[in-house]
């Protein structure tokens, strides 16, 4: 995965959000998205271009975090990515494709092993040359679909 960049930046943006007030943006220098509501950026010894973990939960009583990261991909296609994904993790890919600003982009849903912090939300896309993964995981298997679909909504790519 690539060096983290913060893990990259979380920012204020002059523009006003949904509910009127203004929206953080996180950059993970190939692409920002909107924080989603309740999370906070950290900092983490990871390979990861972002990790995002509940704002108000101690990192020693956390349960979900959510996990941005990007690597050189294995397969030649995201769909691919994400079947090999699937299997890998006992996940299931889900049916219908989204999108990630544009590119195609795929759902896989992981039974995580009780106690252990495994992806069980993901979604993933190719984007000049590199894999983008958006990982909801948690311990508790805690449905982290909203979480991770907000920043799926969000997410543009840098020109």
């Amino acid at each position: 995965m690539m060096a983290s960049l913060l893990n990259s930046i979380c920012r204020r943006d002059r523009g006003e959000s949904i509910a009127g007030s203004s929206t953080l943006l996180c950059d993970v220098g190939t692409a920002s998205f909107e924080r989603p509501l309740g999370w906070d950026a950290r900092k983490t010894e990871w390979p990861t271009l972002m990790l995002l973990t509940p704002a108000d939960v101690p990192r020693d009583l956390m349960t979900r975090m959510i996990s941005i990261d990007a690597a050189r991909p294995e397969q030649k296609t995201a769909d691919v990515t994400a079947v090999d994904f699937a299997m890998r993790y006992k996940g299931i890919l889900l049916p219908d494709s989204t999108e990630l600003d544009g590119e195609p982009a795929y759902w896989v849903i992981a039974n995580g092993e009780l106690g252990k912090f495994q992806p069980t939300h993901v979604v993933i896309a190719h984007h000049k040359g590199q894999a983008y993964y958006i990982l909801g995981g948690s311990s508790d298997r805690s449905d982290m679909t909203a979480d991770v679909e907000a920043i799926v909504k969000s997410w543009k790519w840098k020109k």
